[in-house]
């Protein structure tokens, strides 16, 4: 088995998936506004509650991705180990980026978060 015959495949597939979720993002982000700007037009005081529900809820979290990410990169390498040697370099280097991707998306959660009081507290308006 070449390289080329097992990276065509899972990048194809990838990108569907990458352009499914995207169209499925911007449709749930359109929806979310309709449900703010309803919101702010019925009740401007019960405004806070409904965006403080939205941007608690996420779809994918980053360590999710993340690890797909490296689990898609240790396919590649353990593919690359068990076929043919000549297709070993190609796996090899087609494995960094979804490893390294995925390593640094789980390395998000030990990144510092925004403080919420300096979010909108209208201090610099």
């Amino acid at each position: 088995m070449d390289a080329e015959s097992l990276l065509i495949p899972i990048g194809l597939f990838l990108a569907i998936v990458a352009i499914v979720a995207l169209i499925t993002e911007v449709v749930g982000l359109s929806i979310t506004n309709k449900t703010v700007r309803e919101a702010l037009k019925a009740s401007p005081e019960h405004l806070a509650l409904v965006t403080d529900k939205f941007q608690k809820r996420r779809r994918w979290s980053s360590d999710a991705v993340g690890l797909l990410g490296i689990a898609l990169g240790a396919a590649l390498v353990v593919a690359a180990l068990i076929g043919a040697p000549g297709s070993r370099i190609a796996l090899l280097q087609a494995a960094l980026l979804p490893a390294f991707t995925g390593a640094a998306l789980m390395g998000q959660r030990w990144l510092p978060k925004p403080r919420q009081d300096a979010i909108g507290d209208g201090a610099g308006e």
